[in-house]
C-alpha cells in the first residue's frame, strides 16, 4: 500500500470519527490540500486561520491565498490570516503592507472576507536587555495599530497576557483594544474561567482562544486548536 493510499484512508477514518464532533477553530502554518480542508469541514471546523507572514524574514507566506481559497471551497466560511511582526526586520507597517499588497494582488475577494490578525510574540520584539525596550515597543505597536486604520479590512490581535506584560512591561498598557482579541493561553480548556483583563481587553472582547498547540487530533494534520467563546 503506497503513501497516498494510506493518507487517503487516514483522512476518511477521521471524517468518520469526527462526523458528529467538532473543534470550533484551527490555525495552521503549512500548506493544506482540498482533502484536508474537506476533512476539517466534516469534523465541524467553522473557523480557519492560516499563516501569512514569516517569522524570521517577514516575507509573505505564498501559501496564504491558496490555503484560504481551499478552506472556502470546502465550505469553511470564517477565515483569517495571521502575520508575525519582527522588529529586527524594520518598519512594521511595511511588513503589514507587504502581506496586504500580496493578497490584494493574488486574492482580493478572499482578503475582503478574511480577518487579519496581528501576531504579537515576545521573541520578535525588543527584550528587557535593551535599554528603554518597553517605550520602543509601545511606539512601534501604536504605529502598527494606526497603520490598520488605513485599510478597509477586518483586523484582530493575537497575543497572550504573559507576552503582553513582557513586551510592554505592564499589563495595563492599552492601545488598539477596540480590535478583537485572539487570546493565546495553552491550558487545553475551552473556557475563559481564569481570564484576567489586560491591554484594555475584557472577556467580552475575546473572539478566539488558542488552547492547544501543535495537535494532530483532527484529520492527522498538524494544527493549533482554538475555542470560540460565542459558540454555545
Amino acid at each position: 500500500m503506497n503513501v497516498q493510499v494510506i493518507e487517503e484512508l487516514t483522512i476518511e477514518f477521521y471524517r468518520f470519527i469526527f462526523k458528529y464532533f467538532f473543534t470550533v477553530a484551527i490555525d495552521v502554518s503549512t500548506k493544506i490540500t482540498s482533502k484536508i480542508a474537506e476533512c476539517f469541514k466534516d469534523a465541524g471546523v467553522v473557523h480557519f486561520i492560516t499563516h501569512g507572514l514569516h517569522t524570521k524574514n517577514s516575507k509573505v507566506d505564498k501559501n496564504v491565498c491558496k490555503n484560504l481559497e481551499i478552506a472556502l471551497a470546502a465550505g469553511i466560511e470564517t477565515i483569517g490570516a495571521y502575520a508575525f511582526f519582527n522588529v529586527s526586520n524594520g518598519d512594521l507597517e511595511a511588513q503589514l503592507n507587504n502581506m496586504i499588497n500580496y493578497m490584494t494582488k493574488n486574492c482580493p475577494t478572499i482578503l475582503k472576507k478574511a480577518r487579519i490578525f496581528l501576531d504579537i510574540e515576545k521573541e520578535l520584539w525588543y527584550r528587557p536587555n535593551t535599554k528603554g525596550y518597553d517605550s520602543l515597543n509601545r511606539k512601534l505597536y501604536k504605529n502598527l495599530i494606526d497603520a490598520t486604520t488605513k485599510h478597509k479590512l477586518s483586523f484582530g490581535v493575537y497575543v497572550s497576557r504573559a507576552h503582553w506584560e513582557e513586551i510592554f512591561k505592564i499589563s495595563t498598557f492599552n492601545y488598539g483594544n477596540k480590535l478583537p482579541l485572539w487570546l493565546c493561553h495553552y491550558d487545553h480548556k475551552e473556557n475563559l474561567d481564569d481570564f484576567k483583563p489586560f491591554g484594555g481587553w475584557t472577556k467580552a472582547d475575546v473572539i478566539l482562544k488558542q488552547h492547544t498547540k501543535d495537535s494532530k487530533k483532527y484529520c492527522h494534520f498538524n494544527a493549533d486548536l482554538n475555542w470560540d467563546p460565542t459558540w454555545e
